[in-house]
């Protein structure tokens, strides 16, 4: 796949999956599906302040890296992109997890709308934002 279309791909995987926000929290107590509702909540509030390094801060290191070789250069000017198609009031809905399903250090979460992240890893302890579809 050419950067071009991996570029096109990952922003349509941010812009679809839009329901990471993290949490700072999230390394410590509280359950994990409190810790990931937290990492959901901070993202959100990331992105309705316009704050894209914070949003970007509750991305898997791996996540990030990927996002370094799309067309954008870095998370922030990807989340930025993408949050140019996201009302306030879409991001806060977002918060309304219906869902959390959890296999060892990976989640799915599922939103009543499909603008934040759905997919969550624990990375030393701390639950993240990925794109592992």
């Amino acid at each position: 796949m050419g950067i071009a279309s991996r570029s096109l791909a990952l922003l349509g995987v941010v812009l679809a999956t839009f329901v990471v926000v993290g949490c700072s929290g999230s390394g410590g107590g509280g359950s994990d599906e409190d810790q990931i509702q937290a990492l959901v909540d901070e993202y959100a509030d990331a992105l309705i302040d316009n704050d894209y390094k914070r949003a970007c801060s509750l991305f898997t290191p791996q996540e990030l890296k990927e996002q370094k070789k799309t067309l954008f250069g870095s998370c922030e000017s990807l989340v930025e992109l993408a949050d140019q198609f996201l009302s306030d009031d879409r991001v806060s809905e977002a918060k309304n997890v219906e869902k959390i399903t959890i296999n060892g250090d990976t989640a799915r979460i599922t939103y009543p709308n499909e603008v934040l992240p759905k997919e969550a890893q624990k990375v030393n302890g701390k639950w993240l934002f990925s794109s592992a579809e």
